[in-house]
């Protein structure tokens, strides 16, 4: 097998006893697992309710098990004995992990969602539109989503919850964890790491960053950025961090792809010239974040695009572009979410025109791979959805 990760080291944050499967597939392609859990998947302390609601389970006519940790963190059966109670109805899952969870108890699943796994898409399934008198038990964790039981009972349904589990934030080990009130800028905790890898999600546009302090600060090695917005400081904050091969995605404002005043361009158009670390901008839907309207980016960075091997080829000079906008469904009037389909249909259209075995083309009005000028002409992105159509 081809180590393709070579030693790089990548953080699981997956909960503990989910975190197996893909900790050993980094470490079979040559990646080091670092398991840091931020949520732990516990089982409720209401022991009698539950064995109340399982010694009545004769009076439902369905059970929805929202996800795998529904099947698994309850003694539903125990030392091969079934609990075949739940036979007496039909048994919905939320998705292909929690059926494979239902098989392997013993409970084989009647209805499971095709492509989407969600609640909108079991609701979607011509077995759930005439619902008038069903009674219907859903099983899932503490302080689930809502819709499924509200919508079920707009089509007449009786629906109650059966909770068997909960999140909790784990007892970690923060010997690495860096924490102090000044923040990143003024105090960066990590002045000597060289990062391999680096997800962030800084706030957007702040304009209290202390930048009239740091106006000769090292990290600046493409510009010093603007007093009163702390965009290109995040941006170079982490190119700052990133080892020689390094690779970064980071979520900023989408103002930032424009924007020319107080030097932001400059400062833009030297990370694409003199630093050669934009490698991938992606202009997401609205309406993905709960707590901000602010139309938003993602901005792929990496160190060593002119390198050629066997986990990426040469892509100096060059800029992926996509345009997301499209893609993505409401949950309710406030929120778009990207469906798994969705979130792999950037990611493969990216991992497509970096990889050497990649068979990446553009296609219009979605993706373009445009060299170096065309973003400098417009600043970087004025509109992907405009240069995807330039490309072609």
């Amino acid at each position: 097998m081809i180590k393709l990760l070579n030693g790089a080291r990548v953080l699981v944050t997956r909960p503990a006893h989910q975190a197996q499967n893909l900790s050993q597939l980094i470490e079979e392609r040559g990646g080091v697992a670092i398991r840091f859990p931020t949520l732990a998947i516990v089982a409720v302390d209401n022991a009698s309710t539950i064995r109340d609601t399982l010694a009545h389970l004769e009076r439902y006519q369905w059970f929805i098990f929202i996800s795998a940790n529904a099947v698994t963190m309850h003694g539903y059966y125990s030392d091969g004995v079934k609990m075949p109670q739940f036979k007496l109805g039909r048994i919905a899952a939320i998705g292909k992990a929690t059926a494979q969870a239902l098989a392997h108890a013993g409970l084989p699943a009647s209805l499971v969602p095709e492509g989407v796994y969600n609640s909108e898409a079991l609701l979607a399934m011509p077995q759930m539109q005439q619902m008038k008198g069903q009674n219907c038990l859903i099983i899932r964790g503490e302080g689930g989503r809502e819709e499924l039981a509200t919508t079920l009972r707009s089509r007449g349904a009786a629906v109650e919850y059966l909770d068997v589990y909960k999140r909790v934030i784990p007892g970690i080990d923060s010997s690495q964890v860096r924490w102090n009130n000044e923040g990143s800028f003024l105090n960066d905790a990590h002045k000597d790491l060289k990062a391999d890898y680096i997800i962030a999600n800084p706030p957007f546009n702040v304009s209290d960053w202390s930048g009239e302090l740091l106006r000769t600060d090292g990290r600046w090695q493409y510009g010093t950025p603007p007093a009163g917005n702390a965009n290109f400081a995040w941006l170079q904050h982490f190119a700052y961090h990133l080892a020689p091969t390094g690779q970064a995605g980071i979520v900023l404002a989408k103002g930032a792809l424009t924007s020319k005043t107080s030097g932001e361009g400059d400062i833009r158009k030297a990370l694409i010239e003199d630093g050669n670390l934009i490698d991938c901008i992606v202009n997401l839907p609205a309406k993905l974040f709960l707590n901000t309207q602010i139309p938003a980016a993602l901005w792929f960075m990496s160190r060593g695009r002119d390198a050629i091997n066997r986990v990426s080829t040469d892509r100096s000079g060059k800029i992926l572009f996509i345009d997301a906008r499209n893609l993505g469904h409401l949950i309710n009037r406030r929120t778009r979410e990207l469906s798994e389909d969705d979130i792999q249909q950037i990611a493969g259209t990216y991992h497509n025109w970096r990889n050497p075995d990649g068979n990446y083309e553009d296609v219009k009005g979605f993706c373009c791979s445009a060299p170096n000028r065309t973003g400098q002409k417009t600043g970087l992105c004025a509109d992907t959805w405009a240069l995807c159509r330039l490309a072609r």
